[in-house]
């Protein structure tokens, strides 16, 4: 997650924007779409960068417009940090996460975020660590905060 300085005063919620970078039929993008609409706290804004030919991305993300704030932007050029910085343009929230498009995220993970943001509004960055299901580490990742690691860009 990136957040700007000075992102807001405690009284204020905080707008979260998230940007998906996708390619290719065989991505499977419905069950992140599916774990981001079951959120305790759902994000303000999610942005679907589509890389290439757009059909089967495109249809799986329209099918979910009725549950989430999707924008579908649809990316001739391929490439996950040029289809992450075209759609980080668009964005409009205080706080952008870039999920990958076959993660799940557990069904408190942007509440837990929120409050993470509110209790360390200093932070610069925020790093999650890949869990299983079962909450098992299953990649190496930082431990503090959960499954998060908040602080200062300079310091991480």
């Amino acid at each position: 997650m990136t957040v700007p300085p000075a992102v807001c005063t405690s009284s204020e919620r905080l707008r979260l924007s998230l940007v998906v970078a996708t390619a290719g039929p065989d991505r499977p993008l419905g069950r992140l779409l599916t774990s981001l609409a079951e959120q305790s706290r759902l994000p303000d804004e999610v942005i679907i960068a589509v890389q290439g030919e757009p059909g089967h991305a495109e249809r799986v993300a329209q099918s979910f417009r009725h549950r989430l704030p999707l924008r579908i932007l649809c990316l001739e050029r391929l490439g996950l940090s040029s289809a992450r910085n075209a759609a980080l343009r668009k964005v409009t929230g205080d706080v952008v996460g870039f999920p990958d498009d076959d993660c799940i995220y557990m069904p408190s993970t942007l509440a837990v975020l929120e409050d993470a943001l509110g209790r360390r509004p200093e932070a610069d960055v925020i790093v999650g660590a890949h869990l299983a299901p079962d909450g098992r580490r299953v990649r190496p990742g930082p431990a503090a905060y959960s499954a998060w690691t908040i602080g200062p860009s300079g310091a991480m």
